[in-house]
């Protein structure tokens, strides 16, 4: 591939800022991207179709799952932001200017219900205060209903397994309940020891329904997650990281197949082209890269 190939290839906002001065390409690599890959597109298509679900007593619901950085925020985060802001891709959403089409919570620490409603009326930019349990459910029921929310994704759901099994119950109920008379659909966010968060009950159990985002592996669709990646950086040169199968494999290798570690060791490697005039990334420069790569060890003790 030529560099004016290279560069045709690239989107237009990429494309713009290659001829940038190198503190601006420096900031753009710094700022979060979503890359589109075919397992964040069968979630996102997965979310909509609960989303689309017409309303019953019985809503369907998600239970996401995964290691630690390995991307289900970042997808899910893409969700709420395709159904909150003007979309400028084709693929989005846009919905009336008031709504809070999707509600995106953090779960609290330890199974606690009250704490829950807390959290979810924080996200509701609802003042809290210390009502009971039913006035902050008949608070969320009203503003849910004010401002038109019709899915609410609840992550990190993992954090509520260091409680008895009573709460844990307690706590999967007042969600179940919550769907019930919201008639919502509730997608939930957890690494992989979170699907006992669901065992509790065989309602609850059979509602949520497990999708697994799994460490990636050196096939076609790493090199193709690759290539999506490479897209995004605003180097003057082609890399071509997806046709050096050793280049490929060693990001791969200290990524511990993590796509957060992937885009990290990636953004890397621009910023050192950059710095440096290369305007490539290549293989070599994975031996003194500035990066504090997380090992299993290191994962275990975050999930922990």
């Amino acid at each position: 591939m030529t560099e004016k190939e290279y560069l045709q290839s690239l989107p237009d906002s990429v494309r713009g800022m290659v001829g940038k001065p190198d503190g601006e390409r420096l900031q753009f690599i710094r700022q979060q991207k979503f890359i589109r890959y075919q397992k964040a597109e069968t979630v996102l298509k997965r979310m909509q179709e609960l989303m689309d679900e017409p309303k019953k007593e019985r809503m369907p619901a998600l239970l996401l799952l995964g290691d630690s950085g390995n991307g289900k925020t970042s997808i899910a985060r893409k969700f709420v932001e395709m159904h909150t802001f003007e979309p400028s891709d084709p693929n989005d959403y846009f919905e009336d200017e008031g709504d809070l089409p999707v509600l995106f919570v953090q779960a609290p620490i330890g199974p606690n219900a009250s704490d829950l409603y807390d959290n979810i009326l924080r996200a509701l930019d609802v003042p809290s205060r210390r009502d009971s349990k039913s006035v902050k459910e008949g608070q969320i029921e009203h503003y849910f209903r004010v401002l038109n929310v019709r899915m609410m994704i609840v992550d990190e759901i993992h954090n509520i397994l260091s409680g008895t099994v009573p709460k844990k119950k307690e706590f999967m109920n007042a969600l179940k309940n919550l769907s019930n008379s919201l008639q919502i659909p509730i997608v939930l966010i957890g690494i992989k020891d979170a699907l006992n968060a669901v065992n509790t009950d065989l309602q609850i159990r059979s509602r949520f329904k497990p999708i697994m985002l799994n460490r990636w592996g050196f096939d076609k669709e790493y090199l193709i997650l690759l290539k999506s990646i490479e897209k995004t950086i605003p180097l003057k040169k082609p890399s071509l990281i997806y046709r050096d199968e050793r280049f490929a494999r060693a990001i791969l290798d200290r990524s511990n197949g993590l796509f957060g570690e992937i885009m990290g060791i990636i953004s890397a490697l621009a910023k050192e082209a950059i710095v440096s005039g290369r305007e490539k990334m290549a293989y070599d420069m994975l031996k003194n890269l500035d990066y504090a790569f997380l090992s299993d060890d290191d994962i275990l003790l975050e999930e922990l």
